[in-house]
């Protein structure tokens, strides 16, 4: 399958539509979804699909991916905040949500000061908007206001974990 060059001819633009191509990008994202580590493009909506299927195998797949471009995102979401992290951002009043806006929410493990990039204290809530690809990213400071480029390895990813409610009184 390895350098199978009618398999990279069913992409193209005059067979893309065919019986034989939906096989070969269901095969690919299949064999994808396969993989112990998955490094792609989450532009891609295989790269993300692969991923989501991936997620099917494991516990949790979220340390077994590495997007080149962008963050993972649900095509057609709504904001951030809104659906996509309803579970762990669902409060429209926590100083977490980001309702209406379309990002990823991320913490500064390290701070940051330098002319024309982001500052960043420890701590910092930094909405990302995207990842410029060369070791950079670009993200508004929830606490300054101030939207810049800033090293991608100064932040983290974190939860807001929420209560879930029980019903003792259901049996």
């Amino acid at each position: 399958v390895y350098g199978d060059s009618d398999i990279a001819r069913s992409a193209q633009m005059n067979t893309r539509y065919s019986m034989e191509s939906l096989q070969g990008i269901i095969f690919d994202v299949h064999t994808l979804s396969e993989s112990e580590y998955i490094v792609c493009t989450f532009s891609s909506n295989v790269c993300r699909m692969a991923y989501e299927l991936m997620q099917t195998k494991h516990i949790d797949a979220s340390q077994k991916y590495y997007s080149l471009d962008m963050i993972y995102f649900f095509t057609g979401e709504l904001p951030y905040g809104v659906r996509v992290n309803v579970a762990l951002l669902s409060d429209a009043t926590s100083p977490h949500s980001v309702t209406g806006q379309r990002y990823h929410n991320v913490k500064a493990l390290y701070s940051h000061d330098k002319p024309n990039e982001l500052e960043l204290k420890v701590g910092d809530l930094i909405n990302i908007a995207r990842n410029e690809k060369n070791g950079f990213s670009v993200g508004k400071n929830r606490r300054t206001g101030a939207r810049k480029t800033f090293p991608s390895y100064k932040i983290t990813d974190f939860a807001v974990i929420k209560d879930f409610p029980t019903y003792p009184e259901v049996s």
